[in-house]
């Protein structure tokens, strides 16, 4: 018998291979079926419960038994339709579940990146380890691929590999700054942020071999741009870590530019002036917001509340977390761009609301509760708020 040998590439895209025959998934399954698929790839040497898939896909269902037997009957069929899969079967049924066929081998690109990870993360960096850079980023095309309508558990699976990728890389990096290899760090870093924009590790080290070629101004350059793309997509900056790099830079340069009135106007025009979402900050910033309209209150005819939202979970931390971040997604799209939105701890987030009547207030609570619950079950997870007018408004 001819062994039968499946590539799956995930990283970036959803992709399989079979007799040199590439099949992107998603011109052909829906999300339902992309989902349970990828469960299955992602599991693909054990056994996946039947329990754990109801939990995962199904919990909102009202009979999620039914729900999962009707969907792994489809992905069979769908599967079946493919002509390069026609003589397979590649999805077996288990005592407590399901798995894929363990008569096949998978060759999967995760796979590959998390054996590097392994080793890598075993042994202290060295000259093999930067021949293992064209390796790492030929498998490691983008985040793991997700639908829309993604399980959490594929999200956390999300995470774990770009935490990987970008431990590899800036290691990496680390070993080449300490032996003076500026061009070589740029020019493995610089491919690595366009896959991952929003890692702060990444580019600390893209500017620490700038500031070690003297490229100040460009680095200058450098973190203004980034720290303005992380406030357009985080509602935050760069953290402190970079302001002693950009201290030292500043500092070290000879000539420094004088702003007239108009070019200063200029620096502090909102570029987010079209931004539609409530804006998102960080504690300290919202703290001094406050401040400021508590301080002008009892002059400022127009009147604001605070509101404390908490999550409360059932479940695991990490799940909790998980509903806060959908409570802060589902809070930026209800409110106006004018107010003000931060997270206080793990399970809080805070409001900062300008708004005529208190009974409107409420009535944006029970928008942003009914879309929680659509987001998070009742079964699990609770959504308290509390309201309260700010002191001295008029």
């Amino acid at each position: 018998m001819e062994d039968v040998v499946i590539k799956v590439k995930m990283l970036g895209d959803f992709t399989v291979e079979y007799k040199n025959e590439e099949i992107h998934l998603s011109q052909h399954f829906g999300k339902q079926l992309l989902n349970l698929l990828q469960v299955f790839l992602l599991r693909h040497g054990m056994e996946v419960t039947k329990e754990f898939l109801m939990e995962e896909l199904w919990s909102e269902s009202e009979n999620p038994g039914s729900a999962l037997k009707f969907t792994v009957f489809r992905l069979r069929n769908e599967l079946k339709k493919l002509p390069v899969f026609a003589s397979l079967h590649l999805i077996v049924t288990t005592k407590n579940g399901y798995k894929m066929n363990p008569e096949y081998t998978y060759d999967c690109d995760y796979d590959q990146l998390e054996a590097i990870y392994r080793k890598l993360n075993q042994q202290e960096c060295s000259e093999a380890h930067i021949e293992s850079v064209q390796r790492i980023m030929k498998l490691y095309r983008g985040s793991l691929y997700m639908t829309s309508s993604q399980l959490i558990w594929a999200a956390q699976q999300q995470e774990y590999y770009r935490s990987a990728f970008v431990w590899m890389i800036s290691n990496i990096c680390q070993y080449l700054l300490k032996e003076k290899r500026y061009i070589e760090t740029k020019s493995i870093i610089y491919p690595a942020t366009v896959l991952e924009p929003f890692s702060e590790e990444l580019h600390y080290y893209y500017m620490a071999a700038m500031v070690g070629m003297k490229e100040y101004r460009g680095c200058l350059e450098y973190y203004e741009r980034i720290d303005g793309n992380f406030y357009k997509a985080t509602g935050s900056g760069l953290s402190s870590r970079f302001k002693s790099l950009y201290e030292f830079v500043e500092e070290d340069l000879d000539h420094r530019c004088i702003l007239n009135i108009e070019e200063f106007h200029r620096n502090l025009e909102d570029e987010n002036q079209n931004r539609e979402e409530a804006f998102y900050c960080a504690y300290d910033v919202f703290r001094h917001i406050y401040e400021l309209v508590l301080r002008g209150a009892p002059r400022d005819p127009r009147k604001f509340f605070t509101i404390l939202f908490k999550v409360e979970a059932s479940l695991s931390n990490e799940k909790r977390m998980d509903a806060v971040s959908q409570l802060k997604n589902i809070i930026l799209k209800t409110l106006r761009n004018s107010d003000i939105v931060s997270k206080v701890s793990d399970s809080q987030m805070v409001v900062l609301l300008n708004c005529n009547e208190e009974d409107n207030v409420y009535l944006i609570i029970q928008r942003i509760a009914s879309q929680f619950y659509k987001k998070c079950s009742q079964k699990h997870y609770r959504l308290h708020y509390h309201v309260d007018k700010i002191k001295n408004c008029l």
